[in-house]
């Protein structure tokens, strides 16, 4: 018979966080509520028992009073830091957040991201915490009393039952087995294939387009400016009686104005491989890291075929960051530079360097004065990229004097931070389009003006783009511009996403060469879907046939649609099968095994 007195220390600790984290939530009922259904009941039965197994695990294979003790505080101590991130983002840590980004992870920026996640406070509280069970273990034996008694074989035992019984499980509310499950999904969980990865299977080349224009009108310098974080929710819309993004929304009448655009996943890295290889993100992993230069054609190589020059420059001063120096160079760019703060004066550096970098205002302007360089030195156009950084996570480091939207202590909201950040970036984007009408640059040029990736701002609860799949998560700006050359026209009939990037611009500038590309150009298709990838929160892969859209769970195996022409806050989903969804999986499948 179960014996409570011979239970571990430490599984109690654990039980007792458990319920006081779930009492907690459900007071709050904004973070997680549990009904009093069957099924919620269950669960919560289920976290007890997955925390024992684990627990006690630990507590018949540690023999000694030293790794008893450890064991028994790191348990603890995990369970508290997984309850404190839960809290602050809304929802359990996904082991996938930390295995594809764990290269970057001790990187100074990385370690402020953390930070924002874990206040001081949070770190104290462990701190205080860890000596004060240390010292009950050398007064009580809390960790120790009776281990003798333990069996190491039993403890295997224990240890393949919790493993088993956790891959097999639903997702449980208990913080431990939730992230333990992601990683065993992450590495174990199978992939349904279906007709379209088959078809896609048996060609040699399946996304290889071959480009042909016997136009032979001068080409143009193209300008292609990445946004961070753009939340493209908010063009046109008003906040406190004034526009969001009075820039963009200006710049819609100047191109072509795509509305329904995404991103077509996260994270930078992923946006800027989509945009200049005409490729679906990786669904494990980042291309920076994983993909060769034999399985792409990119912007930079391609139109360097059709005689252009190439740069490459970023606010972020960082280029090792996520590998981008190798990454952009193995992409094609022969010229990469990022913002540099020695040309600031000394006032500039102290007011205008803050967040995770040089203020975009005074990056465009190196951008454009290199740029500028480039464009003397050669009779060739230039194809050149900017990816902006101001508005990046976690959007906590605007100076007072630059809160427009939400001035001082009103800017202190998560909303109203992100709101005022995203106010900033298209603030600056407009002293962008200033500089290239002063250096005669907006009239002969092909502007593009898109986001590296979404961010959401509270929309469905979420402040982080790790969780969820809502509009928010994925919608971006995508603006062209080539006065004489592009009228100006709306497309609000059909959705398109960044694939859709390097195929408009051959079409544009008469490309003439093959390029292998999952996208279409957006000037002369008919029908399209933007496919849309969330890899981390327990991964979901979408597609938008505006108005539908669909987007599959691998958590759950299961299929949402939302209409978006009558349900644009996405509230009201329809469970569908989850065939349905199934093409835009074997697109993504198909093409993470195509790239490596």
């Amino acid at each position: 018979m179960f014996n409570l007195n011979k239970t571990w220390f430490t599984t109690k600790v654990l039980w007792s966080l458990y319920v006081m984290v779930i009492l907690y939530f459900q007071s709050r009922g904004d973070i997680q509520t549990i009904s009093l259904a069957p099924k919620d009941l269950i669960l919560v039965g289920l976290g007890f028992i997955s925390l024992f197994l684990l627990s006690e695990t630990f507590n018949h294979t540690c023999k000694s009073r030293i790794s008893r003790t450890f064991w028994g505080i790191f348990l603890i101590i995990l369970y508290y830091f997984g309850f404190k991130y839960h809290y602050r983002t809304t929802s359990g840590f996904d082991y996938a957040t930390f295995i594809n980004n764990i290269r970057d992870a001790f990187n100074p920026e990385s370690a402020n991201v953390i930070l924002d996640t874990f206040k001081v406070k949070d770190l104290l509280m462990a701190a205080y915490a860890i000596p004060a069970l240390i010292i009950l273990e050398l007064w009580k034996k809390i960790f120790s009393k009776n281990f003798e008694h333990r069996s190491l074989r039993f403890g295997v035992v224990l240890i393949a039952l919790y493993i088993t019984a956790v891959f097999n499980s639903p997702y449980l509310y208990e913080k431990i087995s939730y992230t333990v499950k992601t990683a065993l999904d992450y590495h174990f969980k199978p992939t349904e294939k279906g007709a379209l990865y088959s078809e896609l299977s048996k060609k040699e080349n399946p996304f290889l387009t071959t480009f042909t224009s016997d136009n032979k009108d001068q080409k143009p310098h193209i300008f292609l400016v990445a946004l961070e974080s753009f939340n493209g929710l908010y063009i046109n819309k008003k906040v406190e009686d004034k526009f969001v993004t009075p820039i963009i929304n200006e710049l819609i009448n100047e191109g072509l104005y795509i509305e329904h655009f995404y991103g077509n996943s996260i994270q930078t890295v992923k946006g800027h491989f989509s945009i200049l290889c005409s490729r679906l993100p990786l669904i494990q992993g980042k291309a920076s890291y994983k993909v060769s230069t034999d399985k792409v054609d990119c912007l930079p190589k391609t139109l360097e075929s059709n005689g252009y020059q190439n740069f490459f420059f970023q606010s972020f001063g960082n280029l090792g960051f996520d590998n981008t120096q190798n990454f952009m160079e193995m992409m094609g760019f022969k010229n990469i530079k990022s913002a540099s703060p020695y040309l600031l004066t000394e006032a500039q550096r102290i007011e205008n360097i803050w967040g995770w970098g040089i203020q975009d205002n005074f990056s465009y302007k190196q951008f454009i004065d290199e740029s500028l360089e480039l464009i003397k030195k050669s009779d060739r156009p230039l194809f050149s990229m900017m990816a902006t950084i101001s508005h990046h996570m976690k959007f906590n480091r605007i100076p007072v004097s630059q809160r427009f939207l939400f001035p001082g202590e009103k800017g202190e909201g998560r909303k109203e931070r992100f709101l005022n950040s995203l106010h900033l970036s298209d603030k600056y984007l407009g002293e962008f389009i200033s500089l290239l009408k002063e250096k005669n640059l907006y009239e002969n040029s092909l502007i593009i003006i898109t986001g590296d990736h979404s961010f959401p701002a509270g929309e469905h609860d979420y402040y982080s783009n790790e969780m969820g799949s809502f509009e928010e998560n994925f919608k971006v700006p995508f603006i062209a511009i080539w006065k004489g050359k592009i009228e100006p026209k709306k497309i609000d009939h059909l959705a398109f996403s960044q694939i859709d990037i390097a195929p408009t611009i051959y079409e544009l500038i008469h490309f003439n060469g093959d390029a292998r590309v999952m996208g279409q150009s957006m000037l002369s298709a008919t029908e399209s879907f933007a496919p849309v990838l969330q890899p981390y929160d327990g991964q979901y892969i979408g597609a938008i046939e505006w108005p539908k859209k669909y987007v599959w769970s691998k958590r759950y195996d299961e299929t949402l649609m939302y209409d978006l022409g009558n349900d644009p806050f996405e509230k009201r989903p329809q469970v569908v099968p989850s065939n349905t969804s199934l093409k835009v999986r074997d697109l993504f499948h198909f093409n993470e095994e195509n790239l490596q």
